[in-house]
């Protein structure tokens, strides 16, 4: 086994490794289309290393990314991502600020890091789960004609940006500072200018937002999704996560994939009424 950095000539390899591990490696996939293979310094851009076995066959790809700090893995056995992780955090030369992924591949990407010790913000056991558009389950709420799923504007910034700080402060542990909503604001211009409908309203009121965080031509994966604490309880998350997959459909996509704490009993029960099914154990630690 040995390993080395991928670059451009590479991406064919690549594509054909993660395509076979399609649901779990969305936002390896996602961020290649982006930024490429190869650390340009774009926000989606990171250092990526490969895995080979004796014969030559690709066995594990791992990324780390500059931006975010987060390692994401995928491997097809234990010695092919200890090399792949190690090789591209030692080639970036950053600090590793997550390891995000399949849950025995992040436990162990952990352990080879030597970063079992290390303090954390958040560190949850979490679902994979994946769903076929085709059967989307509607909820009731969409029959109300005064529900709709919108696009950003302007005017909404100041309840957003709260939104995305409570998001991240309560469910990912981020540090309720000016750096974090700084992130926040940074956060809705892009929301903003990508004109994606991502707010849910009912009668004019904004209820909940959902996003992708990784989209391909024919796939989705769910994220940022939250509702206020007055909100709750009322199926506008549900509702929301909906719209945008009945959007995502209509632009060509045929699979959708989420991944959520164990402990989030009310959010898996929502998923599951859409149709979600869980496929695999997956799990996110963020370092502080």
């Amino acid at each position: 086994m040995y390993a080395r950095i991928l670059q451009t000539p590479d991406l064919p390899l690549v594509d054909a490794f993660l395509r076979k591990h399609a649901d779990s490696s969305m936002v390896l996939r996602s961020n290649l289309v982006k930024d490429g293979i190869e650390d340009n310094g774009g926000r989606y851009a990171g250092v990526y290393a490969g895995a080979f076995g004796t014969e030559g066959s690709l066995k594990a790809v791992a990324a780390h990314y500059r931006v975010f700090g987060n390692v994401f893995p995928q491997a097809e056995s234990d010695d092919a991502l200890d090399a792949a992780v190690s090789c591209a955090v030692a080639a970036s030369g950053s600090a590793v600020r997550g390891v995000i992924g399949l849950r025995p591949l992040v436990r162990r990407a952990i352990e080879q890091l030597e970063l079992a010790a290390a303090p954390r913000n958040y560190d949850a056991n979490e679902g994979l789960y994946a769903l076929e558009l085709e059967q989307l389950r509607k909820p009731a709420l969409l029959l109300d004609p005064e529900v709709e799923l919108r696009a950003l504007q302007p005017s909404d910034a100041d309840f957003y940006i709260d939104w995305q700080r409570d998001y991240e402060v309560d469910t990912l542990g981020a540090a309720d500072d000016e750096a974090t909503r700084t992130r926040c604001c940074e956060d809705f211009e892009r929301a903003l200018a990508s004109e994606e409908p991502c707010l849910l309203a009912h009668a004019g009121i904004p209820r909940a937002k959902t996003g992708f965080n990784a989209r391909l031509p024919d796939m989705v994966q769910l994220g940022g999704v939250y509702t206020p604490p007055a909100q709750r309880s009322r199926g506008y998350a549900r509702a929301a996560v909906a719209l945008s997959l009945v959007h995502a459909r209509r632009r060509g996509a045929k699979r959708a994939v989420l991944f959520t704490g164990d402990h989030n009993t009310s959010a898996i029960a929502a998923y599951r009424a859409l149709g979600f099914a869980r496929i695999n154990d997956f799990a996110i630690v963020l370092f502080k």
